[in-house]
């Protein structure tokens, strides 16, 4: 009778352990983590010898990994590197064990770098499964896109190699083949890749996107490839080269798709005349005022400086921001000083060309010059005075002192315009508030 007792507790602890594995099984396949690390903990202590074990282990090292228990993982699923069954519970472990190492230690040196790879690849070579093959695959393509951090390291090389190497081995549909491809243009154009000479770096990001373009000429990758080939040749003006790639890829894209409008206002600002005055400076009487000029697509201009007169009015309307409304001064209120028309460089190339264009000395006063061609027109400020401001405000109050900028000697009596900008939490916007006023015998005007 006794020994009739003792089977029956014997069958009831093995019911009961299986039973616990389940649990931490089920628990695991609805994510609750914490309550499946607590059923496999148990299984595993009470059961060392099951068929169950490896599976636990399994199990309890991505429980222990989702619950960010990385040095936990670690110990629980390394033994899996020497493991001699080779199955899918192997092929889940050797992924959650990199993913843990690379989280701890980086890809910092080759060692570590090697450790990570070669467990990739033992579970890559192991699974059947299409999912997990992806998984590997996603991974992989962390760390490459987080190759950058490691740029200035020792053996970075190495590792770039690497990883390199695994990524096309793990690309095996077009799709994968040509994110492969665009991926590694990217980091060469980016200056992350092995090659430390950066022109020629660019070639082999060129070469890399021109395999994108001709081998797998539909999908997200061409489209992305053709953008950054665009860029690059854009960036050596050669404008030609882009252009004809922009052309082929929008005979072959339908006229509904987004990238036909991107294609299209990359075509436009290639091939459209530009035309542009800059300024952003404020002139002295006895200078000759210098005007920036940059233009694309252009071969002549007509220019004509003109004097604004009624100034105060289109401060009054539009406060400091009245340069941004030149095209808004009536006709009536710009006072002809000079006119000239001007050849400009244009080799039918697209490319983009500058000088600069030194005006007479001007009295004091505001000007606005315009640049007119026959397909582009640019208007800028000029303005020149001998005085300078010197603000300094608070929360409610302000001061500003108005200076000869050649003596430094106060200025009396000067008109003085200051546009407020203040939030109003109210109504929840910006409001502007147009302050003016005239200086004391001291220069100063306070508000």
């Amino acid at each position: 009778m006794p020994y009739l007792i003792t089977f029956f507790l014997l069958i009831g602890g093995v019911a009961l352990s299986s039973s616990s594995f389940e649990t931490g099984k089920k628990y695991c396949q609805e994510k609750s983590y914490q309550l499946c690390l607590n059923e496999l903990e148990v299984f595993i202590k009470e059961n060392p010898k099951s068929s169950n074990i490896r599976e636990a282990k399994q199990l309890l090292g991505r429980a222990q990994t989702k619950l960010y228990q990385y040095t936990q993982a670690m110990e629980t699923l390394k033994h899996f590197l020497n493991d001699k069954v080779k199955d899918e519970i192997t092929a889940v472990a050797l992924l959650d064990y990199t993913f843990n190492l690379n989280y701890a230690y980086g890809i910092y040196d080759a060692k570590r770098a090697k450790e990570i790879l070669d467990a990739v690849k033992i579970s890559f070579d192991i699974t059947k499964d299409k999912d997990l093959k992806n998984e590997i695959r996603t991974f992989i393509i962390q760390l490459w896109d987080n190759l950058y951090y490691y740029s200035n390291n020792s053996t970075y090389t190495k590792t770039f190699e690497s990883i390199d190497s695994m990524f096309y081995k793990l690309s095996l549909s077009d799709e994968d083949k040509a994110q492969y491809y665009y991926k590694k243009g990217i980091l060469y154009y980016n200056g992350y890749s092995s090659e430390k000479d950066y022109n020629k770096a660019l070639l082999k990001a060129e070469e890399n996107w021109k395999i994108v373009i001709k081998e797998f000429p539909k999908g997200e990758f061409y489209y992305q490839s053709i953008y950054y080939l665009v860029n690059l040749y854009s960036s050596k003006q050669d404008f030609i080269t882009a252009l004809k790639f922009l052309e082929e890829a929008k005979t072959k894209t339908l006229f509904t798709s987004s990238h036909y409008y991107t294609i299209g206002n990359k075509i436009s600002e290639i091939v459209n005349p530009q035309l542009q005055l800059t300024n952003y400076y404020t002139f002295l009487p006895n200078n000759k005022p210098i005007i920036n000029l940059s233009w694309r697509n252009v071969s002549d201009s007509d220019f004509t400086l003109y004097k604004v007169k009624n100034l105060f009015k289109y401060i009054k309307e539009y406060g400091s921001n009245y340069g941004s409304y030149l095209s808004s001064i009536k006709d009536s209120d710009l006072e002809k000083v000079k006119s000239w028309k001007d050849k400009l460089e244009d080799n039918k190339d697209y490319k983009y060309h500058s000088k600069e264009l030194t005006l007479d000395v001007l009295p004091a006063g505001t000007y606005v010059l315009k640049g007119k061609s026959d397909k582009k027109e640019s208007f800028i400020l000029v303005n020149v005075t001998e005085n300078a401001i010197v603000l300094k405000v608070s929360p409610d109050k302000g001061l500003a002192y108005v200076t000869n900028a050649m003596s430094g000697e106060p200025v009396t009596k000067a008109n003085v315009y200051i546009t407020s900008y203040r939030y109003n939490y109210g109504v929840s916007r910006y409001e502007t508030k147009l302050i003016e006023g005239k200086t004391d015998d001291s220069g100063v005007f306070a508000f």
